[in-house]
Parts: structure tokens; C-alpha cells; sequence
């Protein structure tokens, strides 16, 4: 009938259950009677919430048991209940120390990330660096090869720079260089092909592009530049950009020939009076050079 028909000390002390409860309705002298059973349901084992007497709040396992009189008819329940309140703190504590290491890891990984970041790109122009772009030119080569296409490569110097800084001060070379990035940024479809090689000098990787359209790039950026430069450094009027200019499969089959060829061709525009694009000479001629018969 729902009625308390005895309890141990345990019960007593977890329940709240008094000698005098003995006989009572449980309904009336445990206040989480219903929660207890509709949680539980008819049999099985449940974790739940229990609030006894003195308004202390537990955590149990309980366990509800049917018995019968041995023919099938229903005598009432047996019901026990473990408290677990300690092994769900320690649980609890355990959910959130794990939680907090998620977070920590996913800060490692972001702090990573960020580093990895921070070493393939050029602080100062945003840019990418020397070691970015001397890994990504081999696979252009190689996707060009495969492809049947051209890949150019271009090297772009800031004439008479260390002039500049020696007479306006390191502070306006850096702009120099910033507006320089920006420009180059702004003429990219791919931005992560470009960087700053070293110094003032950038290179910049330009994929299904033959070399005519790599010497006319390399010509509107030249043209481009002087007048940013001029207007953002005031009285600075030497701010000319020279260029070398390189494409596979004129210049060669691999990373080092472009490299090479495309450095030539820079230096061949500096000695040429500066302020212009030069083409690096084919492979065949570089070899000839190489062996003195040029």
C-alpha cells in the first residue's frame, strides 16, 4: 500500500527514516517519493538527486526491487540506496579538470598554429618569407610540369634602399617596404605566393603565367610603385623598383634554375640604370656563360 514497513541505520541516517515512520505512507515522510519512483520506474537502477529531512542534498544510486509472495502477486518493494555524493563530486571534478585540458589543448593547438604561422610569414609586410616561398616554387614547377604549363617567377628590389635609410631613417624604409607588400597584395590573386626574400628584395611566384605576362606584372607593379612611394615618403624621390623576371620552362626545369635566372635577370636591370624589368637568359645560355664560351 505504500507504506514503510522497515529500514536499516543507513536508511536512517541517508533518509531521514525515524522508528516512529515505521507503518507511515513513504509518499508522506520522504518528500522525494515521487521523483524516487518515477525515476526508477517499475525496476532498475537509477542515479538520482535526493533531498532528505534536514534539506541536505545527496546524490544516490538507487535500486528498486519488486517482491512478490512466490506465486506472482506483489507484497511491495525493497528498495536501496547507495550514496554516492563523494563519487559524483570526484566525478564532477574529474568532468571538469577534463574539460579545462580540452581547452588547454585547443589553446596548444591554436598557439601552434599561430607559431607555425608566425615563421613562414615576414613580420613587417605581412608577407610571406624566404622559407615559405622556397618551398612552394618546387611545386609550382612540378604542377606546371604535370600540367603542361608555364610558371613564372619574379624578383622585385627597391632601388637604392640603403640610401633611403641612410638619409630618412630605418622608420621610412620600413613604410617603404609595408606600401611595397600592400601593392604587391593588392596585384595577387593568391597573396601566399608573394613574400619578402630577404632585405628589400620580395619574390613572387606567378602560376599559369608565361613569361610575357610575368614581365608585363612586373611592369605595372614597377609603375605603380614609384608614385605610392613618393607620396607616402614626401621628399623621398628615388623610390624606383627594379625587377628580374623568370619562367619555366624558358628558364629551366626546376626551383634552382628559376631562382637563378630570376636573380640574374635583377641584377642585369640594377646595372642597367635601375628603374626596369630584365628577363633572365634561357638555360642554354647560362650554361654557355658557365663554361666561358659566352
Amino acid at each position: 500500500q505504500g507504506n514503510i514497513v522497515d529500514c536499516n541505520h543507513a536508511a536512517t541516517c541517508l533518509l531521514g527514516i525515524g522508528p516512529d515512520q515505521i507503518g507511515r505512507s513513504a509518499e508522506l515522510v520522504l518528500p522525494f517519493w515521487g521523483d524516487l519512483v518515477t525515476a526508477t520506474g517499475p525496476a532498475g537502477r537509477h542515479c538520482t538527486r535526493l533531498r532528505s529531512a534536514d534539506g541536505a542534498v545527496r546524490h544516490a544510486s538507487v535500486l528498486l526491487t519488486p517482491i512478490d509472495n512466490g506465486e506472482g502477486a506483489p507484497l511491495g518493494s525493497l528498495i536501496m540506496v547507495h550514496n554516492i555524493t563523494q563519487r559524483h563530486e570526484i566525478e564532477l571534478a574529474l568532468r571538469e579538470s577534463n574539460k579545462a585540458l580540452q581547452r588547454k589543448l585547443l589553446e596548444n593547438e591554436e598557439l601552434q598554429r599561430e607559431l607555425r604561422e608566425q615563421a613562414l610569414r615576414d613580420p613587417l609586410t605581412g608577407l610571406r618569407n624566404r622559407r615559405f616561398l622556397e618551398s612552394v616554387l618546387p611545386v609550382e614547377v612540378r604542377l606546371a610540369k604535370e600540367r603542361d604549363a608555364s610558371v613564372s617567377l619574379v624578383f622585385v628590389d627597391i632601388d637604392r634602399f640603403k640610401t633611403i635609410n641612410d638619409a630618412h631613417g630605418h622608420v621610412r624604409g620600413d613604410d617603404m617596404l609595408k606600401a611595397l607588400g600592400r601593392l604587391i597584395r593588392k596585384k595577387l590573386r593568391d597573396p601566399q605566393s608573394a613574400g619578402r626574400y630577404g632585405g628589400d628584395e620580395f619574390m613572387v611566384v606567378l602560376p599559369d603565367t608565361d613569361l610575357d605576362a610575368a614581365v608585363a606584372w612586373a611592369e605595372s607593379l614597377r609603375l605603380l610603385f614609384e608614385p605610392i612611394a613618393a607620396a607616402y615618403n614626401g621628399s623621398i624621390r628615388a623610390a624606383t623598383l627594379s625587377a628580374g623576371v623568370a619562367s619555366y620552362p624558358e628558364h629551366g626545369g626546376d626551383a634552382a634554375d628559376l631562382i637563378h635566372a630570376a636573380d640574374v635577370a635583377l641584377y642585369d636591370a640594377k646595372n642597367s640604370g635601375r628603374n626596369c624589368v630584365r628577363v633572365g637568359l634561357a638555360k642554354t645560355v647560362l650554361k654557355a656563360r658557365s663554361l666561358g664560351t659566352y
